[in-house]
């Protein structure tokens, strides 16, 4: 490599099919937002591009489902791609899940200066400058399965940059002997990077969180590579809507009241801060073994309090929940006791390990036809919420069957001395 650094952002996942979700109930100022998000988003990607006056954009896959997006998801991708063409921006597109270039209306065409590749499709393309090679980019779309064969974007030793675009997994250990000085990729949401011998890879994320589980700032990723293959990126906040996720404890000192006192005045603090967008915050309440007034109920008792003590500020802040964490083990002195509460226990304790329905219980509930038929259901399929439903079925029983009765009486007298403080 000679002259200039080569210097072009790296961009995936920007999924203009896919809303926002996790919500709930939406207030009026912040609903147009929330539709634009993912647009607005993807807007600041490749108005970056032009602003830093890069030699290219590499696109690391799912950028919009042809189907799904609809005219107007296809209509803004193909106003931004011909802003870049105008601004002389090859875009080099590696296909991924979605993007599913064989489904594009044909009315749907795309500039000459983007560059795509299809599944199995590797494609290698010289970027040049002075009339001299001064970039390799290999293209290959997504292969059909979650690892990536790093064969198919490395090619032969060159004295300029060499760029491997692509989508899935790829494990740096299979990298060392490749010669590829960067390695963009996509298929995951949230940005990670490793460096390893001088090179990188790199997934950039995507630029705007689509739900609770994407929390924090999303964007995409300016790259420069010097004369030295020396690697720098930086990243490019564009995410139009923030997802954020807070955590406290209870003590047993905990009461609501002062627990609901507590989450209004985080929540004002947050709202004081300076921030580039709105925010949309999730309240975790974990110490819940150290009170016994928690309950999903509870929860959205105070997010509707939450809601309306807040409305006038919705536009720039908006709480989409509050969930209260509850420990894995249950009370061991609530266990141990001759009660319905522990028998009650017990049932969810071999539920959480994997047993079926006991027998007796099941006998019991077959006289009632709705609840059989939910005994038989699959609404919970994963081992995940399997395990958080049953953590709240435990809190419900503690609460509803007077469960702390069972704890040691000086134990509970303490408990009950402390609230009435409080």
């Amino acid at each position: 490599m000679s002259g200039e650094p080569i210097r072009f952002i790296h961009a995936a996942d920007m999924h203009l099919e896919q809303p926002m979700s996790g919500i709930g109930s939406v207030p009026d100022a912040l609903r147009a937002k929330l539709i634009e998000a993912p647009f607005a988003a993807a807007r600041r990607v490749f108005e970056s591009a032009r602003l830093e006056r890069v030699d290219f954009i590499v696109l690391s896959g799912d950028i919009l489902h042809p189907l799904e997006a609809g005219p107007a998801g296809l209509c803004f991708l193909i106003d931004q791609l011909e802003q870049l063409a105008a601004a002389q921006i090859p875009v080099y597109w590696a296909g991924g899940r979605i993007d599913r270039f064989h489904q594009w209306p044909k009315a749907a065409t795309l500039p000459e200066t983007v560059y795509r590749s299809a599944s199995r499709d590797v494609r290698v393309h010289p970027f040049y400058r002075a009339g001299q090679v001064a970039a390799l980019i290999h293209v290959s779309g997504y292969q059909g399965r979650g690892a990536i064969d790093p064969d198919c974007l490395s090619g032969e030793a060159h004295a300029a940059a060499v760029i491997g675009v692509g989508y899935g997994d790829l494990k740096p250990a299979k990298l060392a002997k490749k010669p590829v000085n960067y390695w963009a990729l996509g298929g995951r949401h949230q940005s990670v990077s490793e460096e390893f011998d001088g090179k990188m890879l790199h997934y950039p994320g995507t630029p705007q969180g689509r739900s609770p589980a994407e929390t924090g700032s999303h964007g995409c990723t300016l790259v420069e590579i010097d004369e030295e293959a020396r690697i720098e990126t930086q990243f490019i906040e564009c995410d139009a809507i923030q997802w954020i996720r807070r955590e406290f404890r209870l003590t047993a000192s905990t009461s609501r009241r002062k627990m609901e006192r507590h989450i209004v005045d985080l929540t004002k603090d947050l709202l004081a801060q300076e921030r580039n967008q709105p925010q949309l915050i999730q309240w975790a309440i974990g110490g819940t073994d150290r009170v016994s007034w928690t309950s999903p109920s509870v929860g959205d008792e105070v997010l509707t309090m939450l809601r309306q003590r807040f409305e006038s500020a919705s536009a720039d802040l908006w709480v989409t929940g509050v969930d209260f964490i509850y420990p894995e083990e249950f009370p061991q002195p609530v266990l141990e006791a001759e009660t319905i509460a522990a028998d009650f226990f017990e049932i969810v304790q071999e539920l959480r390990d994997g047993q079926g329905w006991p027998a007796v219980l099941r006998e019991e509930l077959l006289q009632y036809p709705l609840v059989d038929d939910a005994i038989g259901s699959q609404v919970v399929k994963t081992k995940h919420d399997r395990e958080t439903l049953l953590r709240l079925v435990a809190r419900l029983g503690l609460d509803l069957l007077g469960a702390e009765e069972s704890l040691p009486e000086q134990e509970a007298q303490q408990r009950q001395a402390l609230r009435e403080a409080s």
